[in-house]
């Protein structure tokens, strides 16, 4: 459903005039240190139903129960990567059968290794090793990830008491156990359940949680949790230190055991136990039990879950979730796989939500709406999937039939999101071979280090080859999720005619952290005919803000206000500038055009321009174009360009012009460089572009098209011409790149991209929106690699591929759209016709790549109403500070009641998500600093963010990746920084931030840079014990999702200006 907002009558001041920057000033000295370390791969991948990357299974046994239990056991071995830990409780070894076995599999960029690193083999025949396994974290403190194995039938000194195995990371992972536990009580079956919990009792040290529940207490079956805290050695400690104990017969406590993670936030984690039997009043209806961590963590329940209906089977499965919504508390899932609502046993799984006082209302039911399907007999967390910073979890219906496909199975993902959660699945998983059992174990964690958590499901019973039964485990990668080419917001123009959303630019105006959208109105009548018009709206973490809007009417008469806007941070104050043409623009010579700029900054936006640009050239339509140059000079200012498409510098006539003007604290109006190209009606300045840093030689090089360009006998074939930056400007091109067809009007458009294949030089696209691709007008848009020598011939050719299309007629930037690290393109066809639509328009979406450019559009962006004219305008920007790149699209022949008043469509890359977007700063002054603008410190930088887990209360640190001209992300040459000391994050009681500096960089320097959350859990460091060798980690961010490769330029000086 689209929501549609009329502009606001009257006009309004921003709502939030008075912002301040989004993060305290004491964030920023905190300082860092240089990381050392492997340095992980950048993936992602679009979540998809039923996508499975990886299967793992031995295949060498007939029913061996492979993958009856699976657990994320961290980093245990320090390469870098997690691991997997997989049982298989029924595998024979040798004439022991039911021995069981285990398996640890060694996590790399890509995926496991299908060769287990190490595997568990013990030889008790029936003790069905490998019946639970779980990862412990860091229980002895040297900063390896350590994990435990279960066998629920081991006989020790009794029959069937059960037995714990705990194995201690290293470089070398043993095979010996530092720990052996036993259920000293004959068929207590121990371990039967078993969780890492977290640090409950705050000593630095993870602990491990291990149930009983066929033990016998004050009575039969009363059953038992055992929790064995941790502590430095090189043995586990075997005494139990905190015991658990179910209150009456067959009450079976230790069904099941999680950590529940820190559900009121206190800084100790808690327990989570399942009581499946217990009796309460209803017969057999199961019990949750919440146990509250401490400094002395005692065994008396704190919160009590039920749903009082008998034989449910409640708590049968238990897990902490995570932070599902959002309020920086840990929330809570459990499993009742015999619920009844509507059909028999169909299962049903309960979510409450962690608080200061937790309470024991469920806010969520799901259910499976189909009888002895058993769903909840697993529900589990499985971390941030999609990189929003909201928890996801699982809940798996193992006997679900798929059609006629009986106990196939099926998995279930549900997002984390603000507010209350959906029932509905967001993703599903299964394989629909019968009797599979898909979903008898679930887990979840990161195991690549990008930042996405990755799923992994166990199916035992499902056949691999030959052998029926033996088992398997699945393993789906965590990406950003699937993009929605529906729109979230259409602005209005609001009035007949005005054509709003021909013209839009994105920046960061009031420097808050949230980019900023503005949209040129020019055919707007004020006083007269067509005087022009243009608004911006304003960034919040709810995204563009039309309560915040702001218009600036044109004073002078049919002069055409917004017929270009761009962005720019022009005095280098961190705020970007808004820059506007008025190409009709008349002060005694006609159509002269006029340009102007209006300072940002914090507080209301100024209405008054700071700037007024006339060149006093007859019918020029100067302001017909405008657009940041980046720093063409390396002074650290912003740097603008105006094209002039009918000016001329004496003759030729209509050759056309483009002007150059150097940024600084107080730029004047007078053009530093004039471009021209000395040909008639070669229309120079029909576009003009910064297309960033395209030779890699640290300055931002500048692109202009002149459509009339008569060029190889191509009349009118057009031109796209190339100007590099430098100390010494040369305004005589460096570059150029011919149409090849008549009347093909190459260099309609032009935008600088970023980097779109990875290389580290920035790239660029220019389109010939009337090329014949094949068809007639279809139109064409190229893509231009950047290198140290440019080859300037197209990488791609991207079209639309219908007539009269006319692709192209807008050019820009998407961001990287999908996550994978690449800079993306979108290109408007404003003429394209959406089957019997006439001239609805599109807007089409192309990810880059390492490999040539694909030219078949991933995304098409559209509507079904004819003369909507999408894609008149392209924009791109983050502006709910979540991270990732929203998308804007103007139509300026939408009509909703005003014929032709336009619209400009928004589509965000996700729901709302939390804060998650990194900003560079400078100290003296403190204040943000845009694009290419001077870091104000002589060898580095700061970068702040916002700290938010998606666990819950954690301990995080910022992470920051800098890198030089012409080096990619990951290379060698590039250096990452560290945030000293742990902040603590998702603190519900005052505002929580990550800060690092980057230091000993290279002076006079341009650098891109990213930056990312580091998590570990709250008591990390505490009783002498080590940081994780391989924490967890969020994705990585681009300041205002940005793309290319001028972020900042290490500097604390000014360079005069130099152009000849």
């Amino acid at each position: 459903m689209r929501l549609i907002l009329r502009e606001l009558r009257p006009r309004t001041q921003p709502s939030n005039a008075n912002m301040t920057l989004r993060f305290p000033m004491q964030w920023l000295f905190a300082g860092s240190f240089l990381l050392a370390g492997a340095v992980s791969a950048q993936t992602a991948k679009t979540i998809a139903t039923s996508s499975i990357d990886q299967t793992l299974s031995t295949s060498v046994q007939l029913n061996g129960d492979y993958g009856r239990s699976i657990a994320f056991v961290g980093d245990v071995n320090g390469d870098g990567f997690g691991d997997l830990l997989v049982g298989q409780p029924l595998f024979d070894n040798g004439a022991s059968a039911d021995a069981g076995a285990a398996y640890l599999y060694s996590g790399n960029a890509t995926g496991f290794s299908t060769s287990p690193l190490v595997s568990l083999l013990p030889v008790q025949a029936g003790a069905r090793f490998g019946s639970a396994v779980t990862g412990i974290g860091d229980a002895n403190g040297d900063g390896y990830m350590d994990f435990a194995v279960a066998a629920e039938f081991q006989d020790g000194s009794n029959t069937d008491e059960g037995a714990v195995w705990v194995f201690f990371g290293g470089s070398t992972v043993s095979q010996n156990q530092a720990g052996l536990l036993f259920g000293a009580q004959a068929s207590a079956y121990l371990g039967t359940s078993l969780a890492g919990v977290g640090d409950v009792n705050g000593d630095g040290f993870a602990d491990l949680a291990v149930g009983a529940p066929g033990f016998d207490g004050s009575a039969t079956n009363t059953g038992v949790v055992r929790i064995f805290f941790g502590g430095s050695g090189t043995t586990f400690n075997a005494v139990v230190d905190v015991t658990l104990s179910g209150a009456a017969t067959d009450y079976r406590l230790g069904s099941s055991v999680a950590g529940a993670g820190d559900v009121n936030a206190d800084g100790f984690a808690d327990v989570l136990a399942g009581a499946a039997t217990a009796s309460s009043p209803e017969t057999n209806e199961g019990l949750g039990f919440l146990y509250l961590g401490g400094s002395t963590m005692n065994n008396v329940v704190d919160v009590t879950y039920q749903i009082n209906q008998a034989s449910a089977d409640f708590g049968r499965s238990v897990s902490g979730g995570g932070d599902l919504n959002g309020d920086g508390y840990s929330d809570i899932l459990i499993g009742a796989p015999l619920y009844d609502d509507g059909q028999t046993d169909e299962g049903g799984a309960f979510v409450y939500f962690g608080g200061a006082t937790p309470d024991n209302v469920s806010d969520l039911t799901i259910t499976s709406n189909q009888a002895a399907a058993q769903l909840g007999f697993r529900v589990a967390s499985i971390g941030d999937a999609d990189g929003d910073s909201y928890a996801e979890f699982s809940v798996s219906a193992p006997l679900l039939d798929a059609g006629a496909t009986v106990d196939s199975g099926r998995a279930w993902i549900f997002r984390g999101r603000p507010g209350g959660l959906s029932a509905a699945a967001d993703a599903a998983f299964s394989i629909n071979q019968g009797g599979e059992q898909m979903g008898r174990a679930l887990a979840g964690g990161d195991f690549n280090g990008d930042g996405y958590s990755d799923f992994f499901i166990g199916a035992p019973l499902n056949t691999e080859g030959a052998s029926t039964g033996a088992g398997t485990a699945f393993i789906v990668r965590g990406s950003m999720l699937t993009f929605d080419a529906t729109s979230d917001l259409t602005i209005e123009g609001a009035a007949p005619g005005v054509g709003f959303g021909t013209t839009t630019a994105t920046g960061d105006i009031n420097g808050d952290g949230f980019v900023d959208l503005v949209v040129g109105k020019p055919k707007k009548n004020v006083s007269s005919a067509e005087d022009g018009s243009f608004s911006a709206y304003l960034g919040s973490n709810l995204g563009l803000q039309l309560a915040s809007q702001v218009t600036v009417d044109a004073t002078a008469a049919g002069g055409n206000l917004g017929s270009a806007v761009a962005t720019c941070d022009v005095n280098g104050d961190g705020f970007a500038d808004v820059i506007v043409g008025a190409e009709k623009q008349a002060n005694g010579q006609a159509n002269e055009g006029f340009a102007y700029i209006y300072y940002g900054g914090q507080g209301a936006f100024n209405t008054t321009a700071d700037k007024t640009f006339e060149m006093n050239v007859l019918n020029a339509q100067f302001g017909h174009s405008v657009a940041c140059g980046g720093d063409v000079n390396g002074d650290g200012f912003g740097d603008v360009v105006i094209g002039a498409p009918f000016a001329e510098n004496g003759t030729p006539n209509d050759e056309g012009l483009v002007y150059v003007f150097l940024g600084s604290t107080d730029m004047d109006t007078n053009a530093d460089a004039i471009l021209e190209v000395n040909q008639g009606s070669a229309f120079l300045g029909q576009s003009v572009a910064g297309i960033g840093d395209y030779n890699g030689d640290g300055f931002a090089d500048i692109a202009a098209g002149s459509t009339g360009y008569d060029i190889a006998g191509s009349a009118n074939g057009g031109v796209i011409w190339i100007w590099y930056g430098g100390s010494t400007f040369n305004a005589t091109s460096d570059g150029f790149v011919g149409g090849t067809q008549n009347n093909s009007r190459m260099g309609f458009a032009v935008t600088g991209l970023g980097d779109v294949n990875g290389d580290g030089f920035d790239d660029f696209a220019a389109s010939a929106n009337e090329h014949d691709q094949p068809q007639v007008d279809s139109g064409a848009t190229y893509i231009f690699l950047g290198a140290a020598s440019p080859t300037n011939i197209a990488n791609g050719t991207l079209s639309p591929q219908q007539a009269t299309a006319f692709g192209g007629q807008s050019v820009g930037s998407a961001g990287d759209l999908n996550g994978d690290g690449f800079a993306d393109v979108i290109v408007g066809a404003h003429r394209w016709d959406n089957g019997a639509s006439a001239d609805t328009g599109a807007a089409f979406v192309y990810f880059g790549g390492v490999t040539a450019f694909d030219t078949t559009a991933d995304i098409t962006l559209t509507s079904t109403t004819a003369g909507d004219a999408i894609g008149t305008s392209v924009s791109s920007g983050d502006f709910d500070g979540d991270g990732d790149v929203d998308l804007v699209v103007g139509a300026s022949g939408f009509t909703n009641g005003d014929a032709g008043e336009g619209a400009v469509f928004i589509y965000r890359n996700r729901d709302i998500g939390r804060l998650s977007g990194p900003q560079a700063f400078s100290v003296t002054p403190l204040a943000p600093v845009e694009q290419w603008g001077r870091s104000r410190v002589s060898d580095g930088f700061f970068v702040g963010m916002e700290g938010i887990s998606p666990r819950g209360r954690d301990k995080g640190k910022l992470e920051l990746e800098a890198c030089p001209p012409t080096r990619p992300f990951d290379a060698p040459q590039c250096t990452r920084f560290l945030s000293p000391s742990w902040s603590d994050v998702n603190n519900t009681a005052s505002v929580a931030g990550l800060a690092a500096q980057a230091t000993g960089l290279n002076g006079e320097t341009v650098y891109h840079w990213r930056a990312r959350a580091v998590f570990a859990p709250f008591s990390v460091g505490l009783g002498g014990a080590a940081d994780p060798i391989t924490p967890a980690v969020g994705p990585w961010r681009r300041m205002n999702a940005e793309t290319g490769l001028g972020d900042v330029r290490v500097s604390s000086r000014i360079f005069a200006d130099g152009f000849e």
